[in-house]
C-alpha cells in the first residue's frame, strides 16, 4: 500500500509497516500466525515423506494395501510431528508473550 499509493521505495514502505504494525501492537499476532503456518506446513510435509516411505515399503509385498500404508504412514507421520512442534509454538509464544 506505501510503495502504490504513497510512492515510497520498497525498503522504505517496508519500514514504515514495520513500524506501523509496531505501534499498533500487531506484531505478537503476525508472529503467532506466521510460527502457527510454517509449523503446519512442515508437518503436512513430514506426513507426506512419512507417507510415501509407507507406500514404497509396502510395495514388494504381494497381499498389501500401498495406499493404506501411505495413509497409515501419513497419519502418524503428521500426527507426530505436530506434538513436537507444539513444543516448539509454545516456546515462540512465551519468547512473543501472547
Amino acid at each position: 500500500m506505501y510503495v502504490g499509493l504513497y510512492g515510497y521505495k520498497f525498503m522504505d514502505a517496508a519500514k514504515n509497516v514495520t513500524s506501523l504494525f509496531k505501534t499498533r501492537g500487531w506484531t505478537a499476532i503476525l508472529t503467532d500466525v506466521s510460527v502457527a503456518t510454517a509449523l503446519f506446513v512442515f508437518a503436512l510435509g513430514v506426513g507426506l515423506i512419512a507417507g510415501l516411505f509407507g507406500f514404497l515399503i509396502s510395495l514388494p509385498f504381494n497381499g498389501s494395501d500401498p495406499q493404506g500404508a501411505f495413509i497409515l504412514g501419513f497419519v502418524f507421520g503428521y500426527i507426530e510431528t505436530r506434538m513436537v512442534m507444539q513444543i516448539l509454538s509454545s516456546a515462540v509464544d512465551t519468547i512473543v508473550g501472547t
